[in-house]
């Protein structure tokens, strides 16, 4: 990444050409049941395109989405290219739609070092069987699980999924990693169960999250059908989350989540800098945080120059019910700005961790080394910052 000479990131767009940067922002934006292959408006994972750190490098200079999470259809090729030039470190490309898992099993077994490496499963019942053929298939089996912890590790997400059964396959693999299981269209009051299945965070439709420690919240199941029209902050050890609900009927319990390590939070509005917040996240039941909602926080957070250094973002569900979000923005201007405090108290607390030492970071419940590397490399970061950088653009 370039730095000025005060050490603060360059403009957006400074690390990319402007016309491949449009070009894979509306690839990475594709609203469902606005292109050919997409089902009632949902996102139909597929298979993960997976190249290797060289092949990659050897296309394109680009950085500025390395590690972008980009949905694409598995018929237009044109986008599929142009995306994976946009991962120059060799990470993960989503690609949308069903896709045989043998048809990018020399993809798998070419990268050697196994750096890149997501997982994404569509509704196909056979992945886990076409998993288990691949792994088989290697000379030595458990290289391929172990390239796939290492990845999990270094990269802070497990694994992609759309609704459907969860292959068993690879339930250890999760476990191992300290990473965060991310799921589209799951209910809330599977998160409970899911999250002690795979001894990992579980989010549902996730817009934005930080690097987390493997920790659950056992009582979340309780309150995610909490229906009044105002936050409730719930204390459940270290977890802290304000519950947002407008109408069961409308908009079910959407939710901001925020953990923390050290002592009670009363209000939101306490979270401040001598806290520990280890989680943000934002999600909804029945609807993906919509551009209405993205562009309340984010341009907050941009205003923040630090605040906006880390994070994923992971696209959801199609964002076709705009007007239910700004319902929920319009009905209490009060109550945004409070969220808008935590997310901003928060991001900002973590940046100064990674700004100062990372070695800091072992105060959390995390491995120090998984740490050392993530932040050491600076290669998380980087990604983070394109890919909050590629959304800004676009609000």
């Amino acid at each position: 990444m370039h730095k000025t000479e005060n050490g603060s990131l360059n403009q957006p767009g400074a690390f990319v050409g402007a016309d491949l940067a449009r070009q894979v922002s509306e690839c990475f934006l594709m609203h469902g049941g606005k292109h050919n292959g997409a089902k009632n408006g949902d996102w139909q994972l597929g298979a993960v395109v997976v190249k290797t750190f060289q092949s990659c490098r050897e296309q394109t200079q680009c950085r500025v989405f390395d590690g972008a999470v980009v949905p694409i259809h598995q018929e237009n090729q044109s986008l599929a290219r142009l995306a994976l030039k946009g991962a120059t470190y060799g990470n993960f490309i989503l690609v949308e739609g069903d896709i045989n898992f043998s048809s990018i099993k020399s993809s798998f077994s070419k990268a050697k070092a196994f750096m890149p490496l997501t997982l994404s499963m569509g509704e196909s019942r056979n992945f886990a069987n076409e998993l288990s053929n691949f792994k088989r298939q290697l000379k030595e089996p458990s290289d391929f699980e172990d390239s796939v912890a290492r990845h999990l590790q270094f990269h802070n997400v497990a694994v992609v999924m759309a609704s459907g059964t969860i292959p068993f396959a690879i339930r250890h693999l999760c476990a191992q990693s300290y990473g965060i299981l991310l799921l589209q269209n799951v209910a809330l009051k599977d998160v409970e169960t899911l999250s002690r299945v795979f001894s990992c965070p579980v989010l549902s439709d996730v817009l934005m999250l930080l690097p987390t420690a493997a920790t659950t919240n056992d009582s979340l199941n309780n309150y995610v059908s909490h229906d009044s029209a105002q936050i409730e902050i719930i204390e459940d050890g270290w977890n802290i989350y304000g519950i947002i609900s407008e109408s069961a009927k409308s908009v079910d319990s959407m939710f901001v989540g925020i953990k923390v390590k050290d002592g009670p939070i009363k209000s939101c509005e306490n979270l401040r800098l001598n806290q520990r917040p280890v989680t943000v996240m934002i999600s909804s039941r029945t609807i993906s945080l919509t551009a209405e909602i993205e562009k309340h926080f984010w341009s907050n957070l941009y205003r923040q120059r630090n605040a906006y250094k880390v994070g994923y973002i992971i696209p959801g569900k199609a964002r076709t019910e705009s007007y239910l979000a700004k319902t929920i923005i319009d009905s209490d201007a009060a109550k945004t700005n409070i969220l808008r405090a935590c997310f901003a108290d928060a991001l900002k607390y973590y940046a100064s961790i990674i700004n100062r030492n990372a070695d800091l970071l072992g105060e959390t419940s995390c491995d120090n080394d998984i740490y050392d590397d993530v932040i050491g490399k600076s290669s998380a970061l980087a990604r983070a910052v394109g890919l909050v950088e590629m959304m800004l653009r676009l609000i």
